[in-house]
Protein backbone atom coordinates (compact mmCIF):
# COMPACT_ATOMS: atom_id res chain seq x y z
CA UNK A 1 0.00 0.00 0.00
CA UNK A 2 2.63 2.61 1.28
CA UNK A 3 4.80 2.37 -2.21
CA UNK A 4 1.23 2.74 -4.36
CA UNK A 5 0.31 5.47 -2.77
CA UNK A 6 3.64 6.79 -3.36
CA UNK A 7 4.24 6.01 -6.89
CA UNK A 8 0.56 7.50 -7.60
CA UNK A 9 1.52 10.91 -6.31
CA UNK A 10 4.79 11.51 -7.89
CA UNK A 11 2.93 10.16 -11.31
CA UNK A 12 0.40 12.97 -10.27
CA UNK A 13 2.72 15.37 -9.37
CA UNK A 14 4.89 14.72 -13.09
CA UNK A 15 1.66 14.93 -15.09
CA UNK A 16 0.80 18.23 -13.52
CA UNK A 17 4.42 19.78 -14.45
CA UNK A 18 4.24 18.86 -18.01
CA UNK A 19 5.37 15.47 -17.53
CA UNK A 20 8.89 16.24 -16.50
CA UNK A 21 9.07 14.85 -13.18
CA UNK A 22 10.44 11.15 -12.74
CA UNK A 23 8.89 8.85 -10.10
CA UNK A 24 11.47 7.78 -7.22
CA UNK A 25 10.21 4.59 -6.54
CA UNK A 26 11.56 1.74 -9.10
CA UNK A 27 11.65 -1.66 -6.61
CA UNK A 28 9.46 -2.78 -9.42
CA UNK A 29 10.55 -4.10 -12.71
CA UNK A 30 7.38 -2.96 -14.44
CA UNK A 31 8.17 0.81 -13.17
CA UNK A 32 12.00 1.04 -14.36
CA UNK A 33 12.79 2.37 -17.92
CA UNK A 34 14.23 0.00 -20.24
CA UNK A 35 17.59 0.86 -20.21
CA UNK A 36 17.76 0.03 -16.21
CA UNK A 37 16.33 -3.21 -16.26
CA UNK A 38 18.77 -5.82 -14.92
CA UNK A 39 21.28 -7.26 -17.00
CA UNK A 40 23.92 -9.46 -15.83
CA UNK A 41 27.09 -8.65 -17.12
CA UNK A 42 26.37 -4.95 -18.09
CA UNK A 43 25.13 -3.63 -14.71
CA UNK A 44 27.18 -0.37 -13.88
CA UNK A 45 28.78 -0.79 -10.58
CA UNK A 46 27.79 2.43 -9.03
CA UNK A 47 29.15 3.83 -5.48
CA UNK A 48 27.59 3.52 -2.14
CA UNK A 49 27.77 5.93 0.48
CA UNK A 50 25.91 4.89 3.70
CA UNK A 51 22.17 4.56 2.63
CA UNK A 52 22.95 6.52 -0.59
CA UNK A 53 24.06 5.47 -4.30
CA UNK A 54 25.95 7.16 -6.25
CA UNK A 55 25.94 6.81 -10.40
CA UNK A 56 28.39 8.98 -12.12
CA UNK A 57 27.98 9.12 -16.21
CA UNK A 58 29.98 10.88 -19.12
CA UNK A 59 28.50 11.10 -22.36
CA UNK A 60 30.78 12.63 -25.30
CA UNK A 61 29.03 13.16 -28.54
CA UNK A 62 29.19 14.53 -31.94
CA UNK A 63 26.02 15.65 -33.87
CA UNK A 64 25.44 16.71 -37.80
CA UNK A 65 22.75 19.49 -37.85
CA UNK A 66 21.45 20.25 -40.94
CA UNK A 67 19.66 23.51 -40.16
CA UNK A 68 21.56 24.94 -36.73
CA UNK A 69 19.05 28.50 -36.80
CA UNK A 70 15.77 26.71 -37.96
CA UNK A 71 15.52 29.12 -40.69
CA UNK A 72 12.77 28.80 -43.65
CA UNK A 73 15.36 29.25 -46.60
CA UNK A 74 19.44 28.31 -47.07
CA UNK A 75 19.64 26.43 -44.20
CA UNK A 76 23.19 26.21 -41.90
CA UNK A 77 24.66 22.65 -41.91
CA UNK A 78 27.18 22.16 -38.73
CA UNK A 79 29.07 19.92 -36.66
CA UNK A 80 28.09 19.91 -32.53
CA UNK A 81 30.03 18.23 -30.06
CA UNK A 82 28.95 17.96 -26.52
CA UNK A 83 30.67 16.75 -23.38
CA UNK A 84 27.75 15.79 -20.55
CA UNK A 85 28.79 15.32 -17.27
CA UNK A 86 26.18 14.03 -14.64
CA UNK A 87 26.21 12.08 -11.01
CA UNK A 88 23.22 10.62 -10.26
CA UNK A 89 21.97 10.25 -6.22
CA UNK A 90 19.37 8.23 -5.29
CA UNK A 91 17.84 6.36 -2.11
CA UNK A 92 15.30 4.36 -0.82
CA UNK A 93 14.55 2.34 2.48
CA UNK A 94 10.93 2.11 2.19
CA UNK A 95 9.84 5.19 3.94
CA UNK A 96 12.17 7.82 2.92
CA UNK A 97 13.08 8.18 -0.97
CA UNK A 98 15.31 10.60 -2.89
CA UNK A 99 16.05 10.94 -6.93
CA UNK A 100 19.05 13.82 -7.12
CA UNK A 101 21.04 14.46 -9.94
CA UNK A 102 24.07 17.20 -11.03
CA UNK A 103 24.57 17.97 -14.31
CA UNK A 104 26.13 19.99 -17.25
CA UNK A 105 26.45 20.14 -20.70
CA UNK A 106 29.40 21.35 -23.24
CA UNK A 107 28.43 22.60 -26.58
CA UNK A 108 30.92 23.50 -28.97
CA UNK A 109 30.25 24.29 -32.53
CA UNK A 110 32.32 23.98 -35.59
CA UNK A 111 31.48 27.02 -37.79
CA UNK A 112 29.11 28.52 -35.27
CA UNK A 113 30.57 28.80 -31.93
CA UNK A 114 27.90 31.80 -30.89
CA UNK A 115 25.06 29.03 -30.62
CA UNK A 116 26.96 26.98 -28.04
CA UNK A 117 25.62 27.77 -25.42
CA UNK A 118 26.43 25.64 -21.78
CA UNK A 119 24.51 24.67 -19.71
CA UNK A 120 24.37 22.62 -15.78
CA UNK A 121 22.16 22.21 -13.34
CA UNK A 122 20.85 19.95 -10.15
CA UNK A 123 17.45 18.96 -9.41
CA UNK A 124 16.13 16.87 -6.43
CA UNK A 125 12.72 15.16 -5.76
CA UNK A 126 12.40 13.41 -2.41
CA UNK A 127 8.99 11.63 -0.71
CA UNK A 128 8.57 10.41 3.17
CA UNK A 129 5.67 8.43 4.17
CA UNK A 130 4.10 8.78 7.44
CA UNK A 131 2.09 5.56 8.60
CA UNK A 132 0.37 3.77 6.04
CA UNK A 133 -1.88 6.55 4.13
CA UNK A 134 0.16 10.07 4.39
CA UNK A 135 2.99 11.31 1.80
CA UNK A 136 4.77 13.84 1.54
CA UNK A 137 6.65 15.25 -1.59
CA UNK A 138 8.93 17.86 -2.26
CA UNK A 139 11.29 18.76 -5.30
CA UNK A 140 13.83 21.54 -6.43
CA UNK A 141 15.76 22.75 -8.80
CA UNK A 142 18.07 25.60 -10.89
CA UNK A 143 19.83 25.39 -14.04
CA UNK A 144 21.32 27.49 -16.24
CA UNK A 145 19.43 26.36 -19.74
CA UNK A 146 18.99 28.41 -23.18
CA UNK A 147 16.09 29.39 -26.06
CA UNK A 148 16.59 26.58 -28.89
CA UNK A 149 16.06 28.04 -32.02
CA UNK A 150 12.60 25.66 -32.76
CA UNK A 151 11.01 27.21 -29.53
CA UNK A 152 7.91 28.98 -31.31
CA UNK A 153 8.32 32.10 -29.06
CA UNK A 154 11.91 32.73 -30.58
CA UNK A 155 12.64 35.94 -32.31
CA UNK A 156 15.39 33.79 -34.52
CA UNK A 157 17.36 36.58 -34.84
CA UNK A 158 20.51 35.21 -36.45
CA UNK A 159 22.45 38.60 -35.08
CA UNK A 160 22.20 37.39 -31.66
CA UNK A 161 22.76 34.30 -30.20
CA UNK A 162 20.60 31.98 -28.39
CA UNK A 163 19.27 33.77 -25.18
CA UNK A 164 20.52 32.18 -21.91
CA UNK A 165 17.97 31.29 -18.93
CA UNK A 166 18.31 30.56 -15.60
CA UNK A 167 15.16 28.73 -14.08
CA UNK A 168 14.50 27.69 -10.34
CA UNK A 169 11.72 25.14 -9.80
CA UNK A 170 10.27 24.20 -6.19
CA UNK A 171 7.06 22.18 -5.46
CA UNK A 172 5.62 20.34 -2.63
CA UNK A 173 2.82 17.86 -2.49
CA UNK A 174 0.59 16.36 0.19
CA UNK A 175 -0.92 13.02 -0.31
CA UNK A 176 -3.80 11.19 2.32
CA UNK A 177 -4.52 7.62 0.92
CA UNK A 178 -6.13 5.40 3.82
CA UNK A 179 -7.96 3.35 1.43
CA UNK A 180 -10.24 3.33 -1.91
CA UNK A 181 -10.57 7.29 -1.53
CA UNK A 182 -7.88 9.81 -1.56
CA UNK A 183 -7.09 13.25 -1.55
CA UNK A 184 -4.12 15.12 -2.79
CA UNK A 185 -2.57 18.90 -2.81
CA UNK A 186 0.55 20.51 -4.59
CA UNK A 187 2.00 23.97 -4.64
CA UNK A 188 4.81 25.01 -7.32
CA UNK A 189 6.72 27.98 -8.09
CA UNK A 190 8.90 27.99 -11.20
CA UNK A 191 10.96 31.34 -11.43
CA UNK A 192 12.38 31.80 -15.35
CA UNK A 193 15.02 34.72 -15.60
CA UNK A 194 16.24 35.81 -19.23
CA UNK A 195 19.57 36.85 -19.02
CA UNK A 196 20.08 39.01 -22.17
CA UNK A 197 18.75 42.80 -21.12
CA UNK A 198 16.47 43.37 -23.80
CA UNK A 199 14.74 40.14 -22.86
CA UNK A 200 13.87 41.60 -19.20
CA UNK A 201 9.96 41.47 -20.09
CA UNK A 202 9.97 37.79 -20.69
CA UNK A 203 11.16 36.83 -17.23
CA UNK A 204 8.82 35.10 -15.39
CA UNK A 205 7.30 33.52 -12.18
CA UNK A 206 4.41 31.05 -12.11
CA UNK A 207 2.76 29.88 -9.26
CA UNK A 208 0.86 26.88 -9.73
CA UNK A 209 -1.88 25.19 -7.09
CA UNK A 210 -3.82 21.60 -7.46
CA UNK A 211 -5.99 19.66 -5.28
CA UNK A 212 -7.47 16.28 -6.11
CA UNK A 213 -9.86 14.00 -4.92
CA UNK A 214 -9.24 10.36 -5.98
CA UNK A 215 -11.44 7.11 -5.61
CA UNK A 216 -10.73 3.44 -6.63
CA UNK A 217 -13.66 1.69 -9.04
CA UNK A 218 -11.83 -1.46 -10.01
CA UNK A 219 -8.73 -3.58 -8.98
CA UNK A 220 -7.23 -1.61 -11.72
CA UNK A 221 -8.26 1.99 -11.85
CA UNK A 222 -8.90 4.89 -9.89
CA UNK A 223 -10.63 7.90 -10.94
CA UNK A 224 -10.17 11.41 -9.94
CA UNK A 225 -10.92 15.07 -10.02
CA UNK A 226 -8.81 17.39 -9.72
CA UNK A 227 -9.31 21.29 -9.82
CA UNK A 228 -5.79 23.48 -10.59
CA UNK A 229 -4.61 27.19 -10.93
CA UNK A 230 -1.76 29.15 -12.27
CA UNK A 231 -0.66 32.79 -11.83
CA UNK A 232 1.63 33.91 -13.78
CA UNK A 233 3.15 37.44 -13.20
CA UNK A 234 6.23 39.31 -15.15
CA UNK A 235 8.94 41.26 -14.66
CA UNK A 236 7.91 43.98 -15.96
CA UNK A 237 4.56 46.12 -15.94
CA UNK A 238 4.41 45.71 -19.28
CA UNK A 239 6.01 43.86 -22.61
CA UNK A 240 8.29 45.08 -25.41
CA UNK A 241 4.37 45.86 -27.31
CA UNK A 242 3.08 47.82 -24.13
CA UNK A 243 1.43 44.51 -22.90
CA UNK A 244 0.78 43.77 -19.16
CA UNK A 245 1.35 39.96 -19.88
CA UNK A 246 0.09 38.82 -16.36
CA UNK A 247 -2.55 36.15 -16.15
CA UNK A 248 -4.73 33.91 -13.89
CA UNK A 249 -5.73 30.65 -15.30
CA UNK A 250 -7.77 27.80 -13.84
CA UNK A 251 -9.37 24.77 -14.95
CA UNK A 252 -10.69 21.16 -13.89
CA UNK A 253 -9.60 17.77 -15.17
CA UNK A 254 -11.72 14.45 -14.48
CA UNK A 255 -9.99 11.10 -15.87
CA UNK A 256 -8.68 7.77 -15.07
CA UNK A 257 -5.29 6.25 -13.44
CA UNK A 258 -3.99 2.79 -13.46
CA UNK A 259 -1.01 2.09 -11.03
CA UNK A 260 -2.30 -1.57 -10.31
CA UNK A 261 -2.03 -3.21 -13.58
CA UNK A 262 1.83 -5.07 -14.13
CA UNK A 263 0.99 -4.06 -18.08
CA UNK A 264 -0.03 -0.46 -17.44
CA UNK A 265 0.66 2.14 -15.72
CA UNK A 266 -0.26 6.17 -16.07
CA UNK A 267 -3.11 8.51 -16.01
CA UNK A 268 -4.96 10.54 -18.11
CA UNK A 269 -7.64 13.08 -17.98
CA UNK A 270 -9.70 16.27 -19.73
CA UNK A 271 -11.21 19.44 -18.77
CA UNK A 272 -11.44 22.89 -19.31
CA UNK A 273 -9.45 25.79 -18.64
CA UNK A 274 -10.28 29.59 -18.56
CA UNK A 275 -7.50 32.09 -18.56
CA UNK A 276 -8.14 36.00 -17.07
CA UNK A 277 -5.45 38.38 -18.63
CA UNK A 278 -4.69 41.10 -16.41
CA UNK A 279 -4.27 43.63 -19.17
CA UNK A 280 -7.76 45.25 -19.62
CA UNK A 281 -7.30 44.91 -23.43
CA UNK A 282 -6.53 41.58 -23.96
CA UNK A 283 -9.55 38.79 -23.53
CA UNK A 284 -10.46 36.17 -21.73
CA UNK A 285 -10.58 32.57 -23.54
CA UNK A 286 -11.61 29.33 -22.06
CA UNK A 287 -10.48 26.30 -23.74
CA UNK A 288 -10.35 22.54 -23.76
CA UNK A 289 -7.34 20.96 -20.91
CA UNK A 290 -5.73 17.64 -21.04
CA UNK A 291 -2.51 15.98 -19.70
CA UNK A 292 -2.04 12.48 -19.79
CA UNK A 293 1.06 9.70 -19.82
CA UNK A 294 0.71 6.04 -20.33
CA UNK A 295 3.25 3.28 -20.47
CA UNK A 296 2.41 -0.48 -22.02
CA UNK A 297 4.45 -2.73 -20.85
CA UNK A 298 3.34 -6.28 -22.90
CA UNK A 299 6.23 -7.54 -21.89
CA UNK A 300 8.86 -6.54 -19.16
CA UNK A 301 11.27 -5.40 -21.75
CA UNK A 302 9.22 -3.82 -24.01
CA UNK A 303 7.57 -0.52 -23.40
CA UNK A 304 4.72 1.79 -25.43
CA UNK A 305 4.31 5.35 -24.10
CA UNK A 306 1.62 7.39 -24.97
CA UNK A 307 1.40 11.30 -23.85
CA UNK A 308 -0.50 14.35 -24.52
CA UNK A 309 -0.94 17.55 -23.49
CA UNK A 310 -3.38 20.83 -24.12
CA UNK A 311 -3.12 24.09 -22.28
CA UNK A 312 -2.28 27.70 -21.42
CA UNK A 313 1.19 28.36 -22.11
CA UNK A 314 2.53 32.04 -21.37
CA UNK A 315 3.64 34.32 -24.58
CA UNK A 316 5.01 37.56 -25.11
CA UNK A 317 4.40 37.28 -29.44
CA UNK A 318 3.61 40.75 -30.64
CA UNK A 319 -0.16 40.91 -31.47
CA UNK A 320 -1.05 37.50 -29.17
CA UNK A 321 -3.41 37.97 -26.47
CA UNK A 322 -3.29 34.14 -25.56
CA UNK A 323 -1.15 30.87 -26.90
CA UNK A 324 -2.85 27.63 -26.91
CA UNK A 325 -0.64 24.80 -27.09
CA UNK A 326 -1.14 21.04 -27.90
CA UNK A 327 1.18 18.09 -27.84
CA UNK A 328 1.32 14.32 -28.29
CA UNK A 329 3.78 11.51 -28.56
CA UNK A 330 4.00 8.13 -28.70
CA UNK A 331 7.40 6.16 -28.26
CA UNK A 332 8.61 2.36 -28.37
CA UNK A 333 11.71 1.37 -26.28
CA UNK A 334 12.83 -2.24 -26.93
CA UNK A 335 15.47 -4.43 -26.07
CA UNK A 336 16.32 -6.34 -29.46
CA UNK A 337 19.17 -7.98 -27.75
CA UNK A 338 20.82 -8.63 -24.19
CA UNK A 339 23.10 -5.32 -24.74
CA UNK A 340 21.57 -3.90 -27.55
CA UNK A 341 18.41 -1.03 -26.65
CA UNK A 342 16.36 0.72 -29.74
CA UNK A 343 13.78 2.94 -29.57
CA UNK A 344 11.29 4.95 -32.05
CA UNK A 345 9.62 8.04 -31.06
CA UNK A 346 6.88 10.46 -32.93
CA UNK A 347 5.59 13.76 -31.66
CA UNK A 348 3.50 16.80 -33.08
CA UNK A 349 2.91 20.12 -31.15
CA UNK A 350 0.41 22.67 -32.68
CA UNK A 351 0.70 26.21 -31.36
CA UNK A 352 -1.85 28.45 -31.74
CA UNK A 353 -1.36 32.38 -30.82
CA UNK A 354 -4.59 33.77 -29.98
CA UNK A 355 -5.83 37.72 -30.71
CA UNK A 356 -5.02 39.90 -33.22
CA UNK A 357 -2.18 37.71 -35.27
CA UNK A 358 -4.21 34.69 -34.87
CA UNK A 359 -1.31 32.44 -36.19
CA UNK A 360 -0.60 28.77 -35.88
CA UNK A 361 2.78 26.69 -36.32
CA UNK A 362 2.40 22.68 -36.37
CA UNK A 363 5.88 20.78 -35.30
CA UNK A 364 6.03 17.69 -36.38
CA UNK A 365 9.13 15.38 -35.34
CA UNK A 366 10.56 11.83 -35.26
CA UNK A 367 13.60 9.85 -33.62
CA UNK A 368 15.31 6.64 -33.74
CA UNK A 369 17.55 5.70 -31.23
CA UNK A 370 20.14 2.48 -31.19
CA UNK A 371 22.17 1.70 -27.54
CA UNK A 372 24.55 -0.87 -27.79
CA UNK A 373 26.23 -1.83 -24.67
CA UNK A 374 29.56 -2.82 -24.60
CA UNK A 375 30.53 -3.77 -21.48
CA UNK A 376 29.09 -2.65 -17.92
CA UNK A 377 30.81 0.93 -18.30
CA UNK A 378 31.08 1.92 -21.73
CA UNK A 379 27.98 2.22 -24.36
CA UNK A 380 27.88 3.72 -27.76
CA UNK A 381 24.58 5.49 -28.83
CA UNK A 382 23.50 6.70 -32.72
CA UNK A 383 20.72 9.06 -32.82
CA UNK A 384 18.34 10.31 -36.32
CA UNK A 385 15.52 13.01 -35.97
CA UNK A 386 14.04 14.78 -38.48
CA UNK A 387 11.54 17.60 -37.24
CA UNK A 388 9.35 19.94 -39.90
CA UNK A 389 7.40 23.09 -38.67
CA UNK A 390 4.67 24.35 -40.77
CA UNK A 391 3.22 27.46 -39.85
CA UNK A 392 1.14 31.00 -41.44
CA UNK A 393 3.41 32.71 -41.73
CA UNK A 394 6.68 31.53 -44.00
CA UNK A 395 9.62 32.55 -42.34
CA UNK A 396 8.36 30.71 -38.94
CA UNK A 397 8.92 27.66 -41.43
CA UNK A 398 11.34 25.05 -41.15
CA UNK A 399 12.64 21.30 -41.31
CA UNK A 400 16.15 19.95 -40.10
CA UNK A 401 18.01 16.28 -39.54
CA UNK A 402 19.87 15.32 -37.52
CA UNK A 403 22.45 12.76 -36.88
CA UNK A 404 24.57 11.74 -33.46
CA UNK A 405 26.86 9.43 -32.75
CA UNK A 406 27.97 9.42 -28.65
CA UNK A 407 29.96 7.23 -25.64
CA UNK A 408 28.27 7.05 -22.54
CA UNK A 409 31.01 6.17 -19.96
CA UNK A 410 29.10 5.02 -16.38
CA UNK A 411 31.21 3.77 -13.49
Amino acid sequence: MRRHIFRAALLGTALLAGGQGHALAQTDPTDRAIRDLPRPGYEPRQIRMGHFVLSPELLAGAEYISNVFATSSNPDADILFTLSPSMGIRRDDGRFMLNASIFGTLREYVDNPREGVNTFGATGRAGYTIGKAHLVTAGLGAERSFERRTDPESPNDLGLPPAKIDILRSELGYQYRPGRFGVGLRGAIDRYNYLPAGDADRDLTSLQGSARVTARISHRFDAFTEAYINRRDARTPVDRNGIDRDMTTKGILVGLASDISERLKGEIGVGRFRANPDDPTLKSFTGFAASGNLTWRPRVRTAITASLFRGNVATTRSGASGRIDSTASLRLDQEARHNLIVSAAIGIRDTRYRGGINRRQTLASAQLEATYLVNRRIALVATTTFAKRTADQPLDRFETFRFGLATRITY
